[in-house]
């Protein structure tokens, strides 16, 4: 039987490891984790799969565990990773996913906190990192459950999901967007819902906020196609908003 770790076991592991890439000599004499195979989970694409899939045999070969990299698509990672350490499976060890999902893996305990381990390795520099990244994105409720490690693949990932939010207005995609309206607009944590309200008032942000569009006015050659378009900015908000109506009709 191929031995497999608990989710907090494999976090653990993988915390204590970190560096083991960076020196691999250090295993030069034995791999104390044979046998061990480490199932991980991830969206499907090549920004996060393909980084696990290259660096988990180098990952193999000083450690001897093997990492074993699962894919699904995007929109079904989330059920999927809830589903299986819900019900006590376990059959995922660990998963890459976005940070905002953490309140609703941290609170039932499927999370390891990581606090003391990131506090304990010297080769982890918490303050290059943004604080954005380094107190929201990492952690929840003041402890540390995730630890970035490359802000290039992340942005990726951000335009990986805004890409297909436009994907879904573009195409009238009505299933998909229903899905995401339901997932993360009728059904959300609330505590965490309560935490983003409270951290926005202390901004003293203004409830309402008004936007003036500019006007693109084109101009004409002599063949009587446009050959220029003239950027204007104009100040009256209530003439701009009239205009509109006129020009819909309504």
């Amino acid at each position: 039987m191929t031995p497999v770790l608990s989710p907090h076991g494999l976090l653990a592991l993988i915390c204590s490891l970190a560096g083991t890439l960076a020196a691999p000599a250090a295993f030069a004499q034995g791999k104390p984790f044979d046998g061990v195979t480490l199932n991980v989970m991830t969206f499907t694409g090549p920004q996060i799969a393909e980084p696990l899939q290259r660096r988990g045999k180098e990952f193999e070969a000083a450690t001897g565990a093997k990492v074993n990299v699962i894919t699904v698509p995007f929109s079904d990672l989330y059920q999927k990773l809830l589903t299986d350490w819900a019900s006590g499976t376990n059959s995922i060890d660990a998963a890459i996913f976005a940070p905002q999902w953490m309140p609703d893996y941290v609170t039932p305990g499927y999370l390891e906190d990581l606090t003391p381990r990131v506090a304990k390795d010297t080769k982890l520099r918490e303050d290059d990192v943004a604080p954005f990244f380094r107190d929201f994105s990492q952690k929840y409720d003041g402890k540390t459950y995730m630890v970035v490690k490359d802000y290039d693949k992340m942005r990726q990932g951000v335009g990986m999901l805004l890409a297909e939010l436009m994907r879904i207005k573009a195409e009238g995609d009505y299933d998909a967007a229903r899905a995401l309206i339901t997932r993360y607009g009728i059904h959300f944590n609330t505590a965490w819902r309560d935490q983003v309200v409270e951290r926005n008032k202390r901004l003293e942000l203004p409830t309402y906020w008004v936007g003036i569009n500019p006007d693109l006015v084109p101009h004409y050659g002599g063949n009587g196609r446009i050959d220029a378009v003239q950027i204007r900015y104009p100040r009256d908000f209530a003439q701009q908003q009239l205009r509109y109506t006129a020009i819909t009709g309504e």
